[in-house]
């Protein structure tokens, strides 16, 4: 049943998406700059990486979120590919556009998650919401990991999802509850933004 190690990745000529040639049967639900995600069944999906390294960079850093259950479970690692968990739900972006509110619960698990990545020495901090899954419990888990240590991206706060929250009208509440849930964090970004004006 390993079958998947049949399906070739490679960099796109485009530099942005991967270019896939897949002999399987196997759905294709994602790809990206590092590679493409195929479902294997219910409960799991591959990510097959155009360069082995990403591979390693990404199970290194599902395994630094998975006592927390921040990030989907990793069950396998090999040479170019990780298997992990299929996660069912919509991104965060989709999730609150249908909601158009933003709860102090998926508040509160950005908060964890983003304090969790920063104390696993993530050096990335401008994370787009596309990359946080709400599952179909509620649960908020963060996915696209390839490049966490290996980007240094220089922001203070993850400036693209508090853009897209503004936008959304829900900037304002998810920093009460920042405020509230985890004042330091909250004055950090507070300070920075005086300077960026978001």
């Amino acid at each position: 049943m390993d079958d998947y190690k049949l399906i070739a990745v490679s960099k796109g000529n485009d530099g942005k998406q991967v270019e896939v040639k897949n002999p399987t049967a196997y759905k294709l639900i994602g790809k990206g700059y590092q590679g493409a995600v195929f479902q294997l069944n219910d409960d799991q999906c591959v990510k097959i990486y155009a360069n082995p390294r990403d591979a390693q960079n990404e199970a290194k850093a599902l395994m630094a979120l998975q006592p927390q259950s921040l990030a989907p479970k990793l069950f396998e690692t090999g040479s170019n590919y990780n298997i992990m968990e299929f996660l069912k739900g919509p991104d965060l972006s989709t999730y609150l556009r249908e909601k158009g509110s933003i709860s102090e619960s998926i508040s509160h698990q950005i908060l964890v998650i983003l304090k969790e990545m920063d104390r696993a020495g993530f050096t990335k901090v401008n994370h787009r919401m596309k990359h946080f899954i709400v599952t179909e419990q509620e649960v908020l888990k963060v996915i696209d990991l390839a490049n966490v240590f290996n980007k240094y991206d220089n922001q203070p706060y993850p400036i693209e999802m508090f853009t897209r929250l503004k936008i959304m009208g829900l900037l304002t509440a998810f920093f009460e509850c920042a405020k509230k849930r985890e004042p330091e964090m909250y004055a950090k970004w507070e300070q920075a933004i005086q300077f960026e004006q978001l």
